[in-house]
């Protein structure tokens, strides 16, 4: 991309007005800690196109002449660590079936950027990464992983050195400058397919010894019920900068 350290570049292009479109989204699949690259397991382009409902797109899509007119960050005072919160979205499981492979809720840690703080109304949302599952039996070892559900995440309330979210997800403005006030999100990959999955039905599996397990394909309602959240419960509709 030519771009370094930066997590989530939003380039938002409209298909269609009518009610009900969805919208592309390019992202590019990058670690916390590290520059972006192609998810292991992906094509060898670091884009990759999702797609949103249409009203949530345009959201988005109002903030991109503010994101293209700025030029250097401004300097961010020293703070001291926040704590992030787990969001694991047992709601969003049922009504919408955002769940991971598992069938477990999907979820999301957040920080919430300083109620005083100049970049209050500034978002990054990091989708993390971790490589594909590519058959069932793949994807069925990996459902039984951290990768795979939510059941094993209990990180509550934990700053994000503690998290291993450093570089511009980490919340120590001496390392982080520019992003730290931010409100800092990480939606948890649990769905193998990197947030893209649809499928409404379950896909059954037996294994060597003949037990059977169900396996849910939902990594984009996942990703759609994370935004719906963060636009109805964490003020993501007010939002003046999202990366």
């Amino acid at each position: 991309m030519g771009v370094v350290r930066v997590v989530v570049s939003l380039v938002v292009s409209v298909l269609t007005a009518a009610r009900g479109a969805v919208v592309n989204i390019a992202y590019a699949m990058c670690e916390p800690g590290g520059s972006c690259a192609a998810d292991a397991g992906a094509a060898t382009d670091p884009m990759t196109l999702i797609q949103l409902p249409f009203h949530r797109a345009m959201a988005l899509q109002q903030l991109a002449p503010s994101m293209a007119t700025q030029a250097k960050p401004s300097p961010a005072p020293a703070a001291a660590a926040q704590q992030w919160a787990l969001i694991k979205m047992e709601d969003k499981a049922k009504s919408h079936g955002a769940v991971c492979l598992d069938g477990t809720p999907g979820a999301f840690y957040i920080r919430k950027a300083p109620s005083e703080g100049v970049d209050k109304k500034k978002w990054m949302i990091h989708l993390q990464g971790g490589g594909w599952c590519y058959d069932n039996a793949t994807c069925y070892n990996r459902a039984y992983l951290d990768l795979g559900g939510s059941s094993a995440w209990y990180f509550q309330n934990k700053t994000g050195a503690e998290l291993g979210a450093g570089g511009i997800l980490s919340d120590n403005c001496t390392e982080n400058p520019t992003f730290c006030n931010f409100n800092l999100v990480m939606a948890v990959y649990c769905d193998g397919t990197s947030f893209a999955g649809n499928r409404e039905d379950v896909v059954t599996y037996k294994d060597s010894a003949g037990k059977v397990s169900n396996l849910w394909f939902r990594g984009r309602r996942i990703l759609e019920a994370t935004f719906d959240t963060l636009f109805e419960s964490y003020g993501l509709c007010n939002a003046t900068d999202v990366l």
